[in-house]
């Protein structure tokens, strides 16, 4: 199995990525695997975001659409 960090998504630096983590994503395929409403209700759920910048909908809905890319490339 290939392991591909989110990192590799565009857009997802260490904040981001750290973000992202809290929240149970920890890789590419559970990114792929996410949908963008139920992620952001993560997101804004977190208690341990305060004083953090969240990224908006939009930017997680891009995120996701290129995970899905990455993973379906990966997998062929």
């Amino acid at each position: 199995m290939n392991y591909n960090p989110i990192e590799m998504i565009n857009g997802i630096g260490q904040k981001y990525a750290q973000i992202l983590r809290l929240c149970g994503v920890t890789s590419i395929k559970t990114l792929a695997e996410s949908t963008p409403s139920i992620l952001m209700q993560k997101i804004n759920g977190s208690q341990y975001l305060y004083k953090m910048r969240v990224p908006s909908e939009a930017s997680v809905a891009k995120w996701i659409k290129e995970a899905k890319r990455i993973q379906k490339e990966t997998s062929a």
